[in-house]
This record gives C-alpha cells, sequence and structure tokens, in this order.
C-alpha cells in the first residue's frame, strides 16, 4: 500500500483496517498478487520504421524486330534491383535462305550472322540514366548459332527510365526466288526491387542509437549545467547499400514552451535538406525526423536526444522502454487531469529477462487505488511466473506536483510533497525481504514518479536522499522527449 503525503493522525489508522472499510463505495476484494511478468499495452512505435519495397515489374519483349517497350521509370539516385531476362526466340525461313536458314532459337543474346557486325534480334534493356557501373542489360556478343545459353539474372541500381529493345532481323541475300525469315516468341524481363527501411540515428560520444542519452542540460531545478552537446545525425539504410535521397530533417522540442538558454538559446537546426550526415549542436532534448526516399520508396523516422538522469546517469531509467512505459503508465492513471479527484496513482515492475539479457516492463495489476493511495501484494519472483526474469525495480506514480493541495477519500486532504512517503518505504522494505526478494537477487530499487519531478528509493541509501529529485521530466531543457524509438 503506497501513500504519496502525509495525513493527519486520525486517518493515519486505515493502514490498520480492511480497505472495505476505508471506502464504502469499493468492493471488497482480495488482495491480487503480481504473479507474473507480462508487457503492458504495446509501447508507441516510431514512424513508418518498417522495411517497404516498390512493386515488381514484368514486361514481355516479343520478337518482332526493331519493337521497343517502356519498362519503368525510376528516380536519379536510382533504386536497386533483381534483373532477370528469360526466354528464347525462334527464327524461321526459307531453306534457301542465306547466310542464315532456319529453324534456330537464341536468348536474348542474340545471333550472330556471317559477314555482319553485331549481334542481331537480340534483347536489351536500357536505363536512361546511369548510377552504377551498368545501365545496359541483355544483348551480345557473344551471340552464337549454337543451343540458348542460361538466362541472366543479376542485381544491380538503375536509374532514369528502363526501355526494352529489340534488335533487328537479319536481311536474307542471294536466293534464288522468294525467300524469306520470321520470328516468334520473346523474352520476359522482370525487376524485382528487395525491401528496404530508413535507418536514421543520432551518435554520441561514439555511440549510434535511435534514442541517444546525453549528460543533462540542465539539473532538476532547471538550472543550466550543459549548455549543448554536439550529435551526429545519420540516414542509412536497412539493408546497408541502398540508394537514398534525403528531403528534410526537423527538429522538435521536447518542451517548445522552453525559452531556452539565455546565452546559449534554442537549437538551431543546421541538418540540412540533402544532407545524409549532419553535426547539430543540440541544446535541449527533442527529436530530429528525417524525411528520405530509400530504393524508391519515401520514408520517415525519427531520433530522439534525452537528457540522463543526472551526471553519471542511472542504468535502468536511461533507456527507452521504462521511460517509455513509465510515460504511459502516468497517463493510464491520468496524472495530469486538472480535476485531481479522476488521478490515480499506477505501478510498474521492472526486470531484466535472464536469457537474452533485455530490460522489459510490466504494469501491475492493482487491487485498489485512487489519488492518494494504491496497493497490491508481491508475489514470491520464484514462482512459475517469474522463472527466468530478474526483479531490478518498481515505480510507483505520484499523480501531483511539488505543494498542489489535493484531496484524498475521507474528507481528507494533503500537498504533494518530495520523495517517498512512510507507506512507500514499508513496501519498499517488504519488496527486499523474503520471499520477495530471493537470496541473490540485487537489491531492489523503487522510483517515485510525480507529475513533475522523479525520485530515487535506494534501499543500501534509505531515508533521505529520496527527498532529492533526480530528474524533471515534465518540462524544462531536460523533459522527457517521447522515448519511443529504441536504443
Amino acid at each position: 500500500m503506497f501513500s504519496r503525503m502525509k495525513v493527519p493522525v486520525a486517518t493515519a489508522r486505515w493502514f490498520l483496517i480492511p480497505y472495505a472499510a476505508l471506502v464504502a463505495c469499493s468492493e471488497s476484494v482480495a488482495p491480487r498478487e503480481v504473479d507474473s511478468i507480462r508487457r503492458g499495452p504495446p509501447l508507441p512505435k516510431a514512424p513508418s520504421k518498417h522495411a517497404m519495397k516498390l512493386p515488381p515489374v514484368e514486361v514481355f519483349l516479343g520478337a518482332t524486330p526493331g519493337s521497343r517497350v517502356q519498362v519503368v521509370t525510376y528516380p536519379d539516385e536510382g533504386v536497386r534491383a533483381d534483373i532477370s531476362i528469360s526466354g528464347l526466340v525462334t527464327l524461321t525461313s526459307d531453306s534457301r535462305a542465306y547466310p542464315i536458314a532456319g529453324p534456330i532459337s537464341f536468348n536474348h543474346q542474340g545471333i550472330q550472322v556471317p559477314n555482319n557486325n553485331g549481334c542481331l534480334l537480340n534483347g536489351v534493356l536500357s536505363f536512361s540514366k546511369s548510377v552504377g557501373s551498368v545501365n545496359s542489360f541483355g544483348g551480345g556478343p557473344p551471340c552464337l548459332q549454337s543451343s540458348p545459353r542460361a538466362d541472366i539474372a543479376v542485381q544491380a541500381v538503375v536509374a532514369g527510365t528502363g526501355t526494352a529493345i529489340r534488335g533487328l532481323m537479319p536481311v536474307a541475300n542471294t536466293c534464288d526466288g522468294p525467300c524469306w525469315y520470321a520470328v516468334a516468341g520473346g523474352q520476359s524481363i522482370k525487376i524485382t526491387p528487395p525491401e528496404a527501411e530508413l535507418d536514421f540515428g543520432g551518435t554520441y560520444a561514439g555511440k549510434r542509437a535511435r534514442t541517444v542519452y546525453v549528460p543533462p542540460f540542465v539539473d532538476p531545478s532547471l538550472t543550466t549545467v550543459n549548455g549543448y552537446h554536439q550529435i551526429i545525425f545519420t540516414d542509412s539504410t536497412l539493408a546497408r547499400g541502398m540508394p537514398l535521397r534525403n528531403f528534410g530533417h526537423s527538429w522538435t522540442f521536447a518542451d517548445p514552451a522552453d525559452p531556452g538558454h539565455s546565452y546559449w538559446k534554442k537549437t538551431s537546426n543546421t541538418c540540412y535538406a540533402g544532407n545524409l550526415i549532419c553535426w547539430v549542436n543540440v541544446k535541449e532534448s527533442g527529436i530530429m525526423t528525417s524525411t528520405t526516399r530509400v530504393n524508391g520508396v519515401d520514408h520517415t523516422d525519427s531520433a530522439a536526444v534525452e537528457c540522463k538522469v543526472g551526471a553519471a546517469g542511472d542504468s535502468l531509467l536511461d533507456a527507452w522502454e521504462p521511460r517509455a512505459a513509465m510515460k504511459q503508465i502516468n497517463a493510464l492513471g491520468d496524472g495530469t487531469n486538472p480535476n485531481p479527484l479522476v488521478r490515480t496513482e499506477r505501478d510498474l515492475l521492472i526486470a531484466r529477462d535472464n536469457q537474452t539479457g533485455q530490460m522489459v516492463t510490466s504494469p501491475i495489476d492493482l487491487n485498489w487505488t485512487n489519488q492518494c493511495h494504491s496497493g497490491f501484494n508481491p508475489k514470491d519472483p520464484q514462482s512459475p511466473g517469474f522463472q527466468g526474469y530478474t526483479i531490478l525495480a518498481y515505480v510507483h506514480t505520484h499523480p501531483q506536483y511539488l505543494g498542489e493541495q489535493f484531496p484524498c477519500p475521507g474528507g481528507t486532504s494533503a500537498t504533494g510533497e518530495t520523495g517517498g512517503s512512510d507507506d512507500d518505504w514499508t513496501m519498499m522494505q517488504t519488496l527486499n525481504s523474503p520471499p520477495s526478494r530471493p537470496s541473490g537477487n540485487p537489491p531492489i530499487v523503487m522510483y517515485v514518479m510525480a507529475n513533475d519531478y522523479i525520485y530515487k528509493m535506494d534501499p543500501n541509501l534509505g531515508r533521505g536522499p529520496d527527498q532529492v529529485p533526480i530528474a524533471r521530466w515534465d518540462k524544462g531543457r531536460c523533459k522527457w522527449a517521447q522515448s519511443i524509438f529504441g536504443g
């Protein structure tokens, strides 16, 4: 059972009697146990962060000499694609025809006629612009009067308009009377661009990620400690090496209302359109968004710049999933609603998957909650639902601002205060005692998330340090940006 505030002595007895006796309108139910690691509602995802591809194109180039078929048009930066040309042309002729007497079948390379330069009746796919070393596919030489050769199958970067062209017909000569050539069949031409996605990220201190954590610009009191940090933003692709063209980058302030530092001002976006790498002096938390065409498809991707918790950072909170989950449970509890009567406390568990090492979060099913209290009964982490996980921390929300006056059930009122309450520390002792904390499990910390500040309750430090906020997440140059972009 958690409490946000100090309550009058008369109401402190609430915690000594069953909850059903405290709030007449509530139902009497047994305390609900946290019996498994379960993922909460899906965390938000970054926009358009998935692989996409252009549709495949297939045309048929018939055997008619000199015929042309426009296949496709791609942007100037090019498109990487798998290109195949398959199928046969059959030439028949009058038996007296010379120098070639049919029937004969051949592929895209065409046939060679004695005393004639080049290959006739070949099938060639050509692109109007050159990006890679090759912009023409198919045709000969070599071109031979022999059995058909293998089909062509290559991958290349092509640009501009692709056109398939059939070569010329051989001319029959030296005929004692009428003689003729006739053609049939043709080649199937397929162009298949593979999937690709935009991989946009920021780099700080040699580490590239979609969420970059930097030493804070301001401390929890909003006093400046760092004027700016230089972040390198880069547009890349997955798979690597796909053609790309950037159309622009935009910077979104996590707190647009913050005026910026009197000297350093606010971030000026120097990541100009067309740049695939840029250096930006970032002066507050925020999000850089890139709009870039990758392998012919427009993509949007973003990278967040977030402040670390304190100069030394916090290994649990300087990660995208815990922050996103914390903001999510605060919102689920309607924590910032102007009407404090509808706000509710919420709780979150942070654990580590022992097999993958990945940090996971799980909202806790509360047996009861209101704007002043909440309660749950932790279960033994060695139970089946917890097998394979190590519990690292709990997060407990206090849906009030520091100094805010707010009502509590039973006609009492309280004031938003700092750190953990007496009941929070009672719960902390429970969480760090068997069976809640088994032998070998590291000490379990608790973060108190008010509407403005974050506090840390550490069993190794005891009471006192938890009264000093470790971060201010709701406003200022270190407001938590939408930490939804992963690591």
